[in-house]
């Protein structure tokens, strides 16, 4: 399913929130983004990030049986310079570049740049996403889910 996130209902919101719980226990079983119990009780800033990202997103959302991607899309001509100055804003309505915000799927199931290709926007030639704090920008032909 490839939709904009903020048309959704609630429920299928909710959804999506714990199909994204069960693909992370199931493919990254240590990932700081799964729900624990000991996160009622301390601060926990991946907590934060992801609450917020299912509160606040603006963008699209595909999600099938082994991954689940939130996603914009920009018109971006200068790369990087470019993408800090958008980062926020709304996707184009006619974009050359996807920025991945958030994503989980099993690398052994999911070639990300395939399904990019093939079921997200055809018209993409630039793949961006922030890994550690820092934005990585690739050519999508050149692209490998190996990057993640």
């Amino acid at each position: 399913m490839n939709s904009v996130y903020q048309s959704l209902s609630q429920d299928e919101k909710i959804n999506i929130f714990k199909r994204c719980q069960e693909l992370l226990i199931r493919d990254h079983p240590d990932s700081e983004f799964i729900i624990r119990k000991s996160f009622l009780t301390i601060r926990n800033k991946s907590l934060e990030t992801l609450i917020k990202l299912y509160k606040e997103f603006n963008g699209n959302v595909y999600f099938d049986q082994d991954c689940l991607i939130f996603y914009k899309i920009f018109n971006l001509q200068d790369g990087l310079s470019e993408l800090y100055k958008k980062y926020d804003k709304p996707s184009d309505d006619d974009g050359n570049t996807i920025f991945i915000i958030f994503a989980t799927f099993d690398r052994q199931k999911t070639d990300i740049k395939q399904l990019i290709e093939k079921q997200l926007e055809n018209k993409i030639e630039k793949i961006s996403f922030s890994r550690e704090g820092k934005f990585k920008f690739y050519n999508l032909q050149k692209f490998s889910s190996k990057f993640f």
